[in-house]
């Protein structure tokens, strides 16, 4: 079985091409192999009947989510490569998604529109979802607090800070991934807005 290992704006991805043969990890396989491969997520290709590919995701403790905007970057480049088309179509358990090399080279995904609703994230319960009540550090003085939250096919807290470079996203990641706010998990992101157009984004 062909695996490739790639890299996407700083995320590790284990890709295995699981057309031909098939691949079903357990939880510890998908562990072990992550750890081996010193991968933050793992990544089969199956053989889709609609679309150019299948695509199955792991994230390194062994749990499945259903979409990784970054790991559909990689294979969508793997995709763009192999079949030479201009655009290809990547399906996930959560969606369609349409990778296609933007004009510097980059490689662009269409996500699809992003999921607001409180229950679909999901959240423990209702609240906004525009600041939910999470705080990172001390009670009375938290480094990080209020976070917005979204889905793309898997949740997402984004806490808006001034300066990026002042945070340790991979210290920061295990004090909110599993918070009781987030039932599934949540992958943590820390956001400067640079401009009208523009916004730094870590996760």
């Amino acid at each position: 079985m062909k695996v490739w290992k790639m890299n996407g704006a700083g995320n590790a991805f284990a890709i295995f091409d699981a057309r031909s043969t098939a691949f079903v990890p357990s939880t510890d396989q998908v562990r072990q192999i992550a750890e081996d491969l010193k991968a933050d997520q793992i990544i089969a290709l199956e053989r889709d009947v609609a679309r150019d590919v299948f695509m199955r995701i792991w994230n390194a403790d062994g749990s499945e989510v259903f979409a990784c905007g970054n790991a559909s970057r990689c294979v969508g480049k793997l995709l763009l490569a192999e079949t030479g088309k201009d655009r290809v179509s990547i399906q996930t358990e959560a969606d369609v998604l349409k990778a296609f090399a933007a004009e510097d080279g980059q490689i662009t995904v269409d996500m699809g529109s992003p999921l607001m609703g409180w229950e679909d994230i999901p959240l423990s319960e209702k609240m906004d979802v525009r600041g939910v009540d999470v705080k990172v550090g001390p009670i009375d003085n938290p480094w990080l607090s209020r976070p917005a939250v979204v889905s793309m096919g898997n949740p997402h807290a984004v806490f808006f800070v001034k300066n990026i470079d002042d945070y340790d996203i991979p210290a920061i990641g295990p004090l909110v991934e599993w918070h009781p706010t987030f039932p599934e998990g949540v992958n943590a992101g820390i956001a400067q807005v640079i401009d009208r157009q523009n916004i730094r984004l870590r996760v």
